[in-house]
């Protein structure tokens, strides 16, 4: 491209090089992008629940290891722009799809009743109790953004499909690190199977796509397949570093980052 001055001696201001598309014929088809946007977290619930003495509360409130999954989830955390940003008009065209942990979805459901976070080292007991002292009330502010999240969720998501509803191994999982470790992660793996992922259509009242994992930077081996496989995903996200180098005559299919300012 080259821009030049008019009149009766033009001369040139500048020259920049693109690429031109050009389609030899009509059978030519555009490259299909799915846009994955996913909503994670690490794992924050104890493996215990607050008891409150002399009342006939049997189930308990869920105890997690620190309170920062409530400001996550507030508009301004990392969470709550996932969510209103993925839901504006603007990221419509986009037709994301949403990449869900069934543990955030299930921690952040318990915090919507109110929760308990470990306050001392004693809070890794098997039994909270006020006797114990080892946890403190959970924030309001963050039993109220949970709820609110969880409604704007169950709201954006209320007319997608499977095809936009991605349902991810319970606590999004290292698929390389279990695999490569076959004999100390066995009980664990075994836990993931039983565990699976049906909080996710159950709490949210949708039909997710259970079939999908993705490896930690999308690498994979034989061994991460046949652990993603054990545990039902049919479809794996993989980079192209991970596959066998095979020249094509098209685009294939394959994940790209999506970098953010």
């Amino acid at each position: 491209m080259d821009v030049t001055t008019g009149g009766s001696s033009p001369q040139s201001l500048g020259i920049l090089r693109t690429f031109l598309s050009y389609y030899p014929s009509q059978s030519a088809k555009p490259t299909e992008v799915a846009t994955l946007w996913p909503l994670v977290d690490q794992p924050r619930v104890q493996a215990q629940r607050y008891h409150t003495s002399g009342t006939s509360d049997q189930t308990g409130q869920a105890v997690l290891t620190d309170d920062y999954l409530a400001s996550e989830l507030s508009p301004g955390g990392r969470l709550g722009q996932l969510l209103s940003n993925g839901s504006s008009a603007e990221y419509a065209q986009l037709k994301l799809s949403w990449v869900l942990d069934p543990d955030l979805i299930t921690t952040v459901d318990a915090m919507r009743s109110g929760y308990r976070v470990v306050s001392d080292a004693q809070g890794s007991v098997s039994a909270a109790t006020p006797d114990c002292n080892c946890t403190e009330k959970g924030s309001a502010t963050g039993t109220a953004a949970a709820k609110e999240w969880l409604l704007n969720l169950q709201t954006t998501l209320a007319n997608l499909g499977p095809q936009q509803i991605i349902s991810l191994p319970y606590a999004d999982p290292d698929l390389a690190t279990l695999a490569d470790h076959p004999s100390e992660s066995s009980a664990l793996v075994d836990e993931l199977k039983q565990v699976g992922n049906a909080s996710v259509p159950d709490l949210l009242q949708v039909t997710a796509n259970d079939s999908v994992a993705w490896p930690y930077q999308g690498y994979t081996d034989p061994a991460v397949v046949s652990l993603a496989r054990s545990l039902h995903d049919n479809q794996i996200v993989v980079t192209s570093d991970s596959l066998p180098y095979n020249p094509l005559t098209y685009t294939p299919t394959r994940p790209a980052p999506w970098a953010t300012g």
